[in-house]
């Protein structure tokens, strides 16, 4: 992967010799619901990374990691009944991902976390079977598949491959709020309003699968903005709908939202006149939302291999 062969090209001193994996962010969930069987999301993955690295030296350290991505190196390890190696290794992090705002920092953290012990213990393993250890440890996302996917987030089931998103430019929206997933299962009304809106969320399942299907990138849009008011109930955007206005306007496809974050982004192709787009938002909107920055859609998937 371009990814990886760039950062080999970058001075790691220390890290020489060192096991890499890493993961692509995301900017929040296209769609995100509940069907009859359980729950669905699907989201894509932009040009900022989580990266871990794994190195043999006898220091046992782990400078910057979370608990969630040591627990991913320890069961990786003790499933290949290599317990006895986590003595000897030393854990290194570094992500550009804007931590508790809905971009699946750490879904990636633990993802880029396996892709190390991946090649560490020179073990490939698919995208659901990573999904779903990932599953095991917090709720997860879509973003180890390439393509785009709906999977079960409690599970990591993958329900089903939708196919490839057209290359797209995101104008990401991102508010100093934070927001942490797991506070999101706790409000009262979460299971029983889901539950009620199983037959439009059914919609919106199968209005993104056709839209992918047949690359109608505007259909595509008026579907993620549909599963984002649909979510206000449960996680309010400020200034959601002049967002979309907004948006329209400029001739953006659409917009989509974190469901369980905090995070806007603005979907569009490269020809699209950015400034018009950002002269379009008002002062109010700019406000909130104080960062505001351009990301590119790519390939998700978990990379590795060894410095």
């Amino acid at each position: 992967m371009q990814y990886f062969e760039e950062l080999k090209k970058q001075r790691y001193g220390d890290y020489k010799d060192a096991h890499m994996g890493y993961c692509p962010a995301s900017c929040g969930e296209i769609i995100q619901g509940n069907l009859t069987d359980g729950e669905f999301l699907t989201s894509y993955t932009i040009n900022k990374f989580s990266t871990v690295l794994i190195k043999r030296d006898n220091l046992n350290i782990r400078p910057r990691c979370s608990q969630k991505t040591i627990l991913a190196v320890e069961n990786f390890f003790e499933d290949f009944g290599e317990r006895n190696e986590l003595k000897d290794i030393s854990i290194y992090i570094n992500s550009d991902i804007p931590r508790s705002k809905g971009m699946s920092s750490s879904t990636a953290d633990i993802g880029a976390a396996l892709g190390a012990c991946m090649s560490y213990l020179n073990i490939t393993l698919d995208s659901e079977d990573l999904t779903k250890r990932a599953a095991k440890i917090e709720p997860t996302d879509s973003i180890y598949y390439e393509n785009l996917t709906y999977i079960n987030p409690l599970t990591g089931n993958k329900i089903e491959d939708i196919g490839k998103l057209s290359d797209l430019d995101v104008i990401i929206l991102e508010p100093d709020e934070t927001v942490e997933t797991s506070d999101m299962r706790k409000i009262s009304s979460y299971e029983d309003y889901k539950s009620k809106n199983i037959n439009t969320y059914k919609e919106i399942f199968k209005s993104l699968k056709d839209s992918i299907e047949k690359n109608d990138m505007k259909k595509m849009g008026e579907t993620a903005i549909k599963s984002a008011f649909l979510n206000q109930k449960l996680l309010y955007k400020p200034h959601l709908e002049d967002i979309v206005d907004a948006s329209l306007l400029s001739g953006a496809f659409g917009v989509n939202i974190a469901h369980s974050g905090s995070v806007l982004g603005i979907l569009l192709n490269e020809y699209n006149n950015k400034n018009h787009l950002y002269n379009n938002l008002s002062k109010e909107i700019k406000e909130y939302y104080n960062k505001m920055y351009t990301v590119k859609i790519i390939k998700g998937g978990i990379g590795f291999g060894k410095l």
